[in-house]
């Protein structure tokens, strides 16, 4: 089984251009936007937060207002996901891991 995950898990998958991860990120309660003129809205029942991204390979920054994050894309069975830091899980886990665009 491992091998099989290994297969559809690319921890440092190619985004040709920010185009490919500009959209609105859902993770349960929380809200990622990534607009096209770089800025980003992050919405959780906790906070709201506005600012700007940038995006170097598949690492995401974020910068807003007394806010600073560093995130990542990962691609598993050839869709993106979002995390805020990759962790190891079963395989059985990663269908409802990360931040996935709507």
């Amino acid at each position: 089984m491992e091998v099989v995950f290994d297969a559809n898990l690319e921890m440092n998958p190619w985004i040709n251009n920010d185009a490919e991860v500009v959209g609105m990120w859902v993770d349960h309660s929380i809200t990622l936007t990534l607009a096209t003129n770089h800025t980003f809205n992050y919405i959780s029942p906790a906070r709201t937060v506005s600012g700007t991204w940038t995006r170097d390979d598949y690492n995401l920054y974020l910068n807003g207002s007394n806010f600073a994050a560093a995130m990542r894309f990962v691609q598993f069975r050839d869709r993106y996901r979002l995390m805020a830091h990759p962790l190891e899980r079963p395989p059985n886990m990663w269908n409802d891991l990360g931040f996935t665009r709507k």
